[in-house]
């Protein structure tokens, strides 16, 4: 999904007098993610949300124009990551920081999340800097009281454990406090192979490398 792709999905939410696509409701996902912080802008079942299919230019709070921001708003952050990046910057947005300006009542100018931030963010996390569970940590964070993500992972050391010698080492602990759970595994059930990629992440701080903890434990438990 490139940029152009990423901002279509955006501005799948314009009103139709906009230049950008028309088909302004019918991207579900779209409009799942703006009914999700204010129900009455479903244009199927609001007057309010009927209303945003126009824009007036002299109403800055129309519907319309805060649909506008978080358009804006994406595609700042995308063109400052690479362009398959446009992907995960649009489901950040739509999955998390929507959620959180729902649940804070805040429209994206009270809040002091940046576009420089978000695309930050998602740089850490695809580069595996940190993992999701991190990203998830800081984004909050970012959102109430703003700066930038490599300055808090470098602060605070969150940087995600990646270092194969590391790791074992959390598992072989793991899997040496555990013996029942080391015992379920070979009597069939599946579910403790979960179980023991859990206490990993809880000994690594939550700041190991899922998949790669999820590889190691399976390669430990065949071996027992």
């Amino acid at each position: 999904m490139h940029v152009a792709e990423g901002r279509r999905a955006f501005h799948d939410f314009h009103c139709p007098q906009s230049n950008f696509n028309r088909r302004a409701w019918g991207n579900p996902r779209a409009a799942t993610a703006l009914s999700s912080v204010s129900p009455e802008w479903n244009p199927a079942t609001t007057p309010r949300g009927r209303q945003s299919q126009t824009c007036p230019r002299h109403d800055a709070a129309h519907p319309c124009h805060t649909v506008r921001a978080y358009a804006d708003f994406f595609e700042k952050a995308a063109h400052l990551c690479k362009p398959e990046s446009s992907k995960q910057i649009a489901n950040w947005f739509i999955s998390e920081v929507l959620r959180l300006l729902g649940e804070s009542g805040k429209t994206l100018a009270d809040c002091k999340l940046t576009p420089e931030a978000l695309a930050e963010l998602v740089t850490l996390l695809e580069s595996r800097v940190i993992n999701g569970p991190t990203a998830k940590e800081l984004l909050p964070e970012l959102f109430e009281k703003g700066g930038m993500p490599k300055a808090l992972v470098d602060a605070r050391g969150l940087g995600q454990v990646s270092d194969a010698g590391a790791l074992q080492a959390f598992v072989d602990q793991a899997a040496a406090s555990n013996p029942k759970s080391v015992a379920d595994h070979k009597a069939g059930k599946k579910a403790a192979a979960g179980w023991f990629v859990g206490q990993v992440m809880k000994l690594s701080k939550g700041k190991a490398d899922p998949k790669l903890v999820g590889r190691m434990v399976a390669e430990k438990l065949a071996s027992m």
